[in-house]
């Protein structure tokens, strides 16, 4: 996405995922899962961030909080934290 100047940076974003706490653990979004990137359309930003498949309902209701600190960023008049969760791959199976 070309970045203008009433658009987020990378970065912003990234400041602000991490500035989400867990108040369990003490943890960011940032720091538990992995910034995959983001989209901006019409003022509605969606950010993508990948988390262990365990973790992805502990960490749901933190999505909220990042969604309205992500709305003071310029350009951004509506956002949403998706969480994306794999399962772990299976074992191979023996021969």
């Amino acid at each position: 996405m070309a970045q203008t100047p009433s658009s987020p940076h990378h970065d912003d974003i990234a400041r602000v995922l991490d500035s989400v706490c867990s108040p369990q653990t003490g943890h960011s979004l940032l720091a538990v899962g992995k910034f995959e990137g983001f989209r901006l359309e019409q003022g509605k930003l969606s950010v993508a961030l990948a988390v262990d498949r365990e973790q992805a309902q502990h960490l749901a209701p933190l999505c909220d909080e990042a969604a309205t600190r992500l709305k003071t960023l310029p350009g951004v008049q509506d956002a949403t934290v998706i969480l994306t969760a794999h399962r772990p791959a299976a074992p191979p199976k023996p021969a």
